[in-house]
């Protein structure tokens, strides 16, 4: 059924080619897969614009994001390469750090710029900019000045939005290649739940309009594409800042749901709603690709605890949350909304990944991606025929997981192309029981036993190393302990505890 269906949404992108469509790119910022209703039937809230793009479109059951925290996850959707393959092997940045997208490498939005599109992002960036420094220290910025290396010049015509997370300074609004306004004061650390970084902040930028003001941002400049009548075709991508910390939902929907952070997911879901009736008032929805996604799981900074009294699994049955390399890590919500093309209420379980959005926009235009461009994307219009393996890659110590058919080593990961990977369940030797999609692992002890004896390293083999036998083991922390849990995990997957 699966193959049936994407090879029929193959054949719609190849007619359509004639008028490429708009593009919509909506990135949620870590939403669990259990946090939209049309993924998970017990969730505690209800996201009936997010069921809608389900309904009216295709949702694609087997979505991962190339890592499971922001950046990484970014970068990877925008040049359809793994972050690995560049400077950053580990983490995140942060508001102040240096460009991340190296200069001459070719972004889907420069790809789809030069084929004719008005290219757009309104929202969280967080792929470093090129401040203009005062000094040695990270944080010594002139914001008189404009930064380089930003937005506009990675194949984006407008930019309007915030250097990272919500919740890490600075926090000023950043409009094309320079801040609005120069920080005229400090905030300070603010507590759960709406826990967000002291640092400086501008006079023009309150944490509770962000969200509202980049949809306003994404509406405006539907309603002016509209208008344009250029016959140029557009590109918005729309990376929220919700709902990662702070959780701020605005009044209109503060009480909706039982907790914040679900009151910050039905806000999210409604501006969802804002954007698809924009396309609508304009008579631009029917030949508009909206694809709406999560850059990672669940973040625990939005209460597991408190979520669990309210039997809300924002994991939808998956094991671990955001940074982990279990599947509630990086196994995201993934929904096509393409009217004009895509069948109503179709779903899919091929394999797929936000990596692949490049590829796609070339299948889509039906042209070739440029040379040494988008090594890893693959175009999900033919994903159940294409796409072999994905890697997934830890927060911490960035140990490589790969989706499908396991496969031989094949040598140093930063240099394999993925073509050349035919796939690992388990790809390193001292990873843990990464092959328990579910939490209750026992109930496939079998096939976990199975690819354990069958699991090699992607370099050259080497023995497990044990810690010395005066070395006692880690001991499990707190179930409200997140940081202590990671750590607690990564030393048992180094000491080998469940070999």
């Amino acid at each position: 059924m699966s193959l049936r269906i994407v090879v029929l949404l193959l054949v719609c992108l190849s007619a359509c080619a004639a008028v490429p469509p708009n593009i919509i790119y909506i990135l949620a910022d870590d939403l669990g897969i259990g946090d939209v209703s049309t993924y998970n039937p017990k969730s505690a809230w209800k996201t009936p614009h997010l069921d809608r793009l389900a309904r009216e479109g295709m949702r694609f059951d087997a979505a991962h994001s190339a890592s499971s925290l922001c950046t990484p996850s970014r970068y990877a959707l925008l040049t359809g390469r793994y972050a690995w393959r560049g400077k950053l092997k580990q983490g995140v940045l942060q508001g102040y750090h240096s460009a991340l997208i190296e200069p001459g490498r070719v972004t889907v939005a420069a790809f789809l710029q030069k084929h004719g599109y008005t290219t757009a992002v309104f929202g969280k960036w967080h792929l470093g900019l090129d401040w203009a420094r005062t000094g040695p220290a990270l944080d010594n910025v002139d914001f008189s000045r404009p930064f380089a290396a930003g937005p506009t010049t990675r194949g984006f015509d407008r930019f309007f939005g915030i250097s990272a997370s919500l919740d890490m300074p600075p926090y000023v609004w950043l409009d094309q290649d320079r801040a609005t306004s120069v920080p005229t004061a400090t905030i300070a650390d603010s507590p759960v739940p709406k826990l967000w970084r002291g640092g400086p902040i501008g006079a023009d930028f309150k944490m509770d309009e962000v969200q509202p003001r980049l949809i306003e941002k994404s509406v405006s400049f539907i309603a002016e594409r509209a208008a344009a009548k250029d016959g140029k075709p557009f590109f918005i991508y729309l990376p929220l800042a919700s709902p990662h910390t702070p959780i701020l939902p605005s009044d209109e929907f503060a009480g909706k749901t039982a907790t914040s952070y679900g009151d910050f997911v039905v806000h999210m879901d409604a501006d969802v709603g804002r954007i698809l009736a924009a396309l609508e008032t304009h008579g631009l929805a029917k030949n508009t690709l909206v694809i709406f996604t999560s850059d990672n799981g669940f973040a625990p900074a939005a209460d597991v605890p408190a979520h669990a009294r309210i039997s809300h699994d924002p994991s939808a049955g998956y094991r671990g949350f955001k940074s982990d390399l279990f599947e509630g890590g990086h196994r995201v919500p993934f929904i096509a909304y393409w009217p004009a093309t895509i069948p109503a209420g179709t779903t899919t379980n091929a394999l797929v990944g936000q990596l692949d959005l490049f590829a796609t926009c070339a299948d889509l235009l039906g042209a070739p991606i440029p040379a040494g461009a988008a090594e890893d994307s693959v175009s999900f219009s033919a994903s159940a025929s294409r796409r072999k393996a994905q890697l997934q890659i830890s927060h911490h110590a960035h140990q490589p997981l790969c989706r499908g058919p396991l496969c031989d080593p094949i040598g140093p990961v930063e240099t394999a192309p993925l073509a050349r990977l035919r796939g690992l369940e388990l790809a390193h030797p001292r990873a843990e029981r990464l092959v328990e999609n579910s939490r209750h692992g026992s109930r496939h002890l079998a096939a976990v036993s199975t690819l354990r004896s069958q699991r090699r390293p992607v370099g050259e083999k080497q023995p497990c190393r044990r810690p010395p036998r005066d070395r006692p083991p880690p001991r499990p922390p707190t179930p409200l302990d997140h940081r202590a849990r990671r750590r607690y995990l990564t030393a048992l997957a180094a000491a080998c505890l469940v070999s």
